[in-house]
């Protein structure tokens, strides 16, 4: 995710965020003169509470060149990867950069990224966004049918024919998914409580920050469907109140129980559970109990993958509850190894 935008960048992206309904006739144009019938073989869904390892996973399992997913490249137009990869070809790779998470994180114009929600958003009229929380819903048989070609579409423009997305904001239709793609994976990321809290808590700090100085990214992270963090924050409906301030780490703690409490009840045969300290420890190992395909795994790089939790301080029952909830998930991804 950018930073900062040129004035050009901005005057193009603002138009196409205002002319809303230009994706999906892209969509439907693609659907009926380009789309060819395509078998996909595998599917992998990853999602989590953000700041847990989500992107770190789908860099590594991305580095095999086995999958399709979406990229910077394919910003704006992400519902017609094959129209719009014409023109976006001549954009030139450009050089690696920090993302704006200031994480450490570098991307560059071909780097997989977060815009499945794109499709969901413009597909159901963004009827699940409301002013302060985002609505889990059910996903009907018609909508189901449009992901599928979706998802052909982009293998097709990236000649693959695994898809792979990493889209957080899946937690809201994950019952749904995990039913109607009973041969796909689903992964999901949890970390540390108190380390995936304190993340949680400075990226809130550091895009409010960013949202103040410069408040076309706020329509930016809006359009991608992004609200984790910032002055465009939304919590999830299944969330209670929180009885902390949203910039003290107990909120975050609070916001991480609700979360994972909810996330383990969603135990389905598909879905696994995966720790990002368990990943950063053995890579290789993690992945080979998950995806049991060596034609995979034997492609990807595991270099650069580090543990960068800190010794966070902080004593209350919102921590105890959280390390509970944390070693149920332990317990839950080791019996499902």
């Amino acid at each position: 995710m950018k930073s900062s935008f040129s004035k050009l960048e901005k005057i193009f992206l603002g138009i196409v965020f205002k002319i809303g309904f230009l994706n999906r006739v892209l969509f439907d144009i693609e659907k009926v003169f380009i789309k060819k019938k395509l078998l996909i073989n595998k599917s992998i869904f990853i999602c989590g509470l953000p700041r847990s390892g989500t992107s770190i996973l789908l860099n590594t399992l991305y580095s095999s060149d086995k999958f399709a997913c979406s990229t910077y490249r394919n910003m704006p137009f992400i519902l017609s990867p094959n129209i719009w990869s014409f023109f976006s070809k001549f954009i030139k790779k450009s050089n690696y950069f920090e993302r704006a998470h200031k994480d450490g994180l570098k991307i560059n114009i071909d780097s997989p990224e977060a815009f499945e929600e794109v499709f969901w958003k413009i597909m159901m009229k963004d009827e699940y966004i409301k002013e302060d929380k985002l609505n889990e819903h059910n996903l009907n048989d018609d909508i189901i049918e449009e992901f599928d070609a979706f998802k052909e579409l982009l293998c097709q423009s990236k000649r693959k024919n695994n898809y792979i997305s990493k889209n957080n904001s899946n937690i809201l239709r994950i019952g749904d998914l995990s039913k109607h793609y009973q041969d796909a994976k689903f992964i999901i990321m949890y970390r540390d409580p108190l380390n995936q809290s304190n993340s949680l808590r400075k990226q809130y700090i550091n895009f409010k920050k960013i949202h103040k100085e410069d408040s076309f990214f706020i329509e930016y992270m809006s359009f991608l469907g992004h609200f984790e963090f910032g002055m465009n924050y939304k919590k999830y409906s299944f969330e209670s109140e929180k009885k902390f301030h949203i910039e003290d780490l107990g909120f975050w703690l609070e916001k991480w129980c609700q979360v994972y409490e909810y996330l383990f009840s969603k135990n389905e045969k598909n879905i696994t559970f995966l720790s990002y300290e368990n990943f950063c420890k053995n890579p290789r190992n993690s992945l080979e109990k998950i995806i049991k395909d060596r034609n995979i795994i034997s492609n990807i790089d595991f270099k650069n993958i580090q543990n960068n939790n800190l010794n966070i301080k902080f004593e209350g029952r919102i921590k105890d509850k959280a390390y509970l909830i944390y070693e149920k998930l332990n317990k839950l991804e080791k019996s499902s190894a």
